[in-house]
């Protein structure tokens, strides 16, 4: 116990908290954050986010938001319009949605060039629009199907995983494979928390099955990304965002320096009550849990 508790302060004395982005002491030529929990809450963008974007945009960086969402980037920017995230703020927006269209889309690799062209959708009708216009024949018959397309559930409401045990044992007798448009395993509606593509595709992988991922943690939507935003070097680049897991583990690996947003969907894990600033030790624990090491924490994206 005492070994493990001097590798946390170990990793503790690593992490300061800021109160405010400029505190860095350094600038770097392209920011790549995360949206939801950093930017906005779903309903409205954080008026701070906002202003430390415009920053940075005013201090000649690139802002791009790199998000987990099973949807073209269009989709994204039209929902961002909605809630009155300012165009100004970003110059940007790459989604795990957009890695995987392209992927089907041009076949980019050995697993996606055997796929075949008919596909089961698992997800909500409304994310479809991933694969709109391409070259696949969407079909309802597992039976039928090249592979399963996961973008969500069909109700996140009310299913879990189990309710998709039929449908994966019979896709596991046909050996389908999994393509899966967005790794997050969980999210929070409101105040409730619910499942993600992510965690449909972890159960399937445990039945047995294999998945192929588009977004973060894995480096293929890194490299999407950067092939969009132009010649940056690794080092000049920062990522941040709130999920160890996925946008700090995704980007570290990428080589990448990151900071980590306290206050976003995960603020469970660093704050010890709603109202109570961020615990240096919780952070630095729920770090480790994932091996990774931002520079910094900071409670919302504040300048």
């Amino acid at each position: 116990m005492q070994e493990q508790t001097v590798r946390v302060m170990s990793t503790l004395s690593s992490i300061p908290v800021l109160s405010g982005l400029s505190e860095l002491g350094r600038s770097y030529r392209a920011y790549i954050i995360d949206l939801w929990g950093v930017v906005h809450d779903s309903v409205n963008p954080y008026p701070d986010a906002v202003v430390c974007l415009r920053q940075l945009r005013a201090n000649g960086a690139k802002v791009v938001f790199l998000s987990n969402a099973p949807r073209p980037n269009d989709n994204v920017q039209a929902m961002l319009d909605r809630i009155g995230v300012p165009h100004d703020s970003y110059d940007m927006i790459v989604t795990s949605g957009d890695d995987t269209r392209d992927a089907l889309a041009t076949r980019r690799d050995g697993p996606h060039a055997a796929l075949g062209r008919r596909y089961l959708h698992v997800g909500p009708e409304p994310n479809l629009c991933v694969v709109e216009g391409l070259d696949f024949d969407r079909v309802d018959d597992v039976g039928q199907a090249d592979f399963l397309l996961t973008t969500g559930l069909y109700n996140e409401a009310s299913e879990t995983e189990e309710h998709y045990a039929d449908l994966f044992v019979a896709a596991l007798d046909y050996g389908l494979p999994m393509i899966c448009a967005n790794p997050d395993l969980t999210v929070m509606r409101g105040d409730r928390m619910v499942l993600c593509p992510g965690s449909l595709a972890a159960d399937y992988e445990k039945r047995g099955g294999t998945v192929h991922y588009h977004g973060k943690p894995h480096a293929e939507v890194y490299d999407y990304c950067f092939e969009r935003i132009g010649d940056f070097a690794k080092q000049d680049v920062l990522a941040i965002g709130d999920t160890p897991r996925t946008d700090l583990a995704g980007a570290a690996r990428y080589g990448l320096e990151t900071v980590l947003v306290t206050g976003g969907i995960h603020a469970e894990d660093f704050h010890p009550t709603p109202d109570a600033p961020a615990d240096p030790t919780m952070i630095a624990a729920a770090c480790a849990k994932e091996n990774v090491r931002p520079i910094a924490a900071i409670d919302r994206l504040v300048w």
